[in-house]
């Protein structure tokens, strides 16, 4: 059987209360491990981010990798392979329309392009949800696919920066708690 043994990390900065940081989340896992089907990220009470800081994008147009750049919030290279093959992709995170009665919804595009072949855009789509015990935020990927087109993923490696302050609108889009204790931010990953 193989293991499953991934890490995450994510680093805040700057970590001024009320200010808006850039935020960057890292999810890896080991060569040749089990894949990662649910991705859940809780962020600590008070460190949130603002709806109203880009048009949301509409979730039809997000499942089919239409959203606009002015609902773009970050950045994302993902690492895909296996077996000491890797391949390097740049992508987009947009803020989308929430569903099922979300505050909002994220959506995570990489464009599945390698020397010739062009397999379009790899779309992962995440729900952004209030914990009703704390009201902090909750992020999460449920079923990241691991064959798009037929090819196996394995994602092995995640790289997400989201800036405080969204490229499009320059409107604060992150924001640290308002007192200085100090916060964890929660991750837990699943394994197909």
């Amino acid at each position: 059987a193989k293991t499953f043994t991934p890490t995450s990390s994510s680093d805040i900065s700057p970590l001024t209360s009320g200010g808006h940081p850039t935020a960057g989340f890292n999810i890896s896992r080991g060569d040749g491990q089990e894949d990662i089907k649910n991705v859940a990220m809780q962020l600590p009470a008070g460190f949130l981010g603002s709806a109203a800081a880009v048009p949301l994008c509409p979730v039809a147009s997000a499942n089919a990798g239409n959203c606009n750049d002015q609902s773009k919030v970050g950045d994302v290279v993902a690492e895909i392979g296996q077996y000491g093959q890797k391949l390097t992709l740049p992508g987009k995170v947009y803020l989308t329309e929430g569903v099922g009665g979300d505050i909002a919804g994220m959506s995570i595009k990489v464009p599945a392009e390698a020397g010739p072949y062009d397999l379009g855009d790899f779309i992962t789509q995440g729900r952004i949800q209030i914990r009703p015990s704390d009201h902090g935020i909750t992020v999460n990927f449920v079923d990241v696919p691991k064959l798009f087109k037929g090819v196996p993923t394995h994602i092995q490696n995640m790289d997400i920066t989201l800036p405080g302050i969204a490229q499009s609108t320059q409107k604060p889009f992150l924001y640290n708690a308002s007192d200085c204790s100090p916060f964890n931010i929660i991750t837990s990953l699943t394994p197909y």
